[in-house]
């Protein structure tokens, strides 16, 4: 479940709505991203999620997040699929939606 989580992750971030992806991350005055490649840490997203709703995406979740550089894919992977089930229980718990990872 994991890795298809962040395999759907990875693949919608580098197909179609590239550039709304990166308009919309960049709508964030705080976050300096100039390439999508650069949200590959997930500590970018884990910042706009916690504007999204401070109490659901807190502060302890963020920081269990991995300070990592953009080479170590595996710290990358880890995150992303912490971020991806957080947005998951999210939509879920919040939203009271399903999203469907086909």
């Amino acid at each position: 479940m994991f890795l298809k989580i962040s395999n759907y992750f990875f693949r919608m971030a580098s197909n179609e709505g590239e550039e709304a992806l990166l308009a919309w991350v960049q709508s964030f005055s705080e976050i300096s991203v100039k390439r999508l490649v650069d949200l590959s840490t997930c500590v970018e997203l884990a910042h706009i999620c916690t504007k999204v709703d401070s109490s659901f995406f807190n502060p302890e979740w963020k920081n269990n997040l991995s300070h990592t550089s953009l080479d170590n894919k595996d710290l990358c992977k880890l995150n992303a699929i912490k971020v991806c089930e957080r947005v998951l229980e999210y939509y879920k718990e919040c939203l009271k939606r399903r999203m469907n990872l086909k």
